[in-house]
């Protein structure tokens, strides 16, 4: 299916852990620009979890067989088994409400990757509050592939949103992905 290349590097990520679903949408305020695509915001059912997307993307109920999956977003329309467009949302277990953990996890886990060139690191903070945001690239059946993992503990869980495109596409994609990012919030 259309998820699974970005699937097989989130289940590195995570070992075991209940998995929810996704399900509704809302509007969110879109752009006045008209090479900028309308926005909406995803929910998750477990965790409480909202984020923001690009309207093109569709929010489809987490594969069961991933762990601790609890929402998934994809273009659709670009999307290929090998190529997704896309990103999963992921609560990891085991972090507890460290951020120095959850990072030191996530970087463990892209070294384990079939990465091709650097991988990065940096601290930020979001509105959701700090973070932590690892770049790779990484070859997957032939085809060079750009995450961008967003690891932050908050409300304390450990939550990791990684964000995935075909490494031709990384920098129009940047920007989508820092916004989505940017958006993303726990509870009501």
């Amino acid at each position: 299916m259309k998820r699974v290349a970005l699937a097989v590097t989130a289940g590195v990520v995570v070992s075991a852990i209940v998995v929810g679903t996704a399900s509704g949408t809302q509007r969110f305020a879109s752009t006045t620009s008209n090479s900028t695509p309308k926005w909406k915001v995803v929910r998750s059912v477990q965790g409480g979890f909202t984020l923001a997307v690009p309207g093109s993307w569709t929010a489809i109920p987490p594969d069961k067989s991933t762990p601790g999956v609890v929402l998934e977003a994809f273009d659709m329309k670009r999307s290929t088994a090998s190529a997704p467009y896309g990103v999963l949302v992921v609560v990891v277990p085991g972090s507890g409400r460290s951020l120095g953990a959850l990072s030191a996890r996530v970087l463990r886990a892209a070294h384990h990757q079939p990465v091709v060139g650097p991988i990065t690191a940096r601290r930020i903070h979001l509105p959701a509050g700090r973070a932590e945001v690892v770049r790779y690239r990484v070859r997957v059946q032939g085809k060079d592939m750009a995450f961008a993992d967003y690891a932050l503990v908050v409300r304390g869980k450990s939550v990791m949103l990684s964000y995935v495109v075909p490494h031709a596409l990384v920098d129009a994609y940047r920007a989508t992905f820092t916004r989505s990012a940017e958006s993303f919030h726990v509870g009501g």
